[in-house]
């Protein structure tokens, strides 16, 4: 079988966690919007630990990274810029996932990236830099790659620090999508 070269700006990508059961992915692809009868307009990337380790090492905090991957992401070519939502991640933010595929090139796609419980992310961040590598055939710069994950990493961290501390009176009340918000205007 000769694998598929496909574009993430013109091809829908998914990316599946490789430790999730069948019932599982049958969840995500539905919440995904994805029918049997669809499966053949998609490309489709299992994402492992292993990958998730090698992409974010030194990077993510290992006990984020975890040793199993459940976290999935769909990719769909828009005109509208980059749009992400997250569902059952607790670590990895929509602005994470932006942040890297903007990284990777990336100028028009919607992500959704989600898992059927609450896991860190990390595989679903894996899998949109690996998604465009996998569609273009192209590799990413791995300096530029791990440079834009590590701020990005630094800047959620720090941003926890401030939520758990609640130092500053002015972000006591802030929600955690205002927090994520914060994030954003950083970058």
């Amino acid at each position: 079988v000769m694998p598929t070269v496909v574009y993430a700006d013109s091809v829908k990508t998914v990316t599946l966690g490789a430790d999730l059961t069948a019932d599982q992915k049958d969840l995500v692809l539905s919440y995904f919007g994805i029918k049997d009868s669809d499966k053949s307009q998609y490309s489709f990337i299992t994402i492992n630990n292993e990958e998730e380790r090698d992409a974010l090492k030194g990077i993510v905090p290992t006990e984020q990274i975890g040793t199993q991957t459940y976290s999935c992401a769909y990719i769909e070519p828009t005109t509208g810029g980059i749009n992400v939502e997250t569902t059952n991640l607790t670590y990895v933010t929509d602005n994470m996932i932006a942040s890297a595929l903007t990284t990777a090139g990336v100028e028009n796609c919607e992500v959704k990236a989600a898992s059927p419980f609450k896991v860190s992310g990390t595989g679903a961040l894996t899998g949109a830099m690996k998604a465009y590598e996998v569609a273009t055939d192209q590799k990413l710069d791995e300096k530029k790659k791990r440079e834009d994950a590590k701020k990005n990493a630094e800047m959620r961290q720090r941003l926890l620090e401030i939520k758990a501390k609640r130092q500053d009176a002015a972000l006591e009340n802030m929600s955690d999508e205002d927090l994520d918000k914060a994030l954003a205007e950083l970058e």
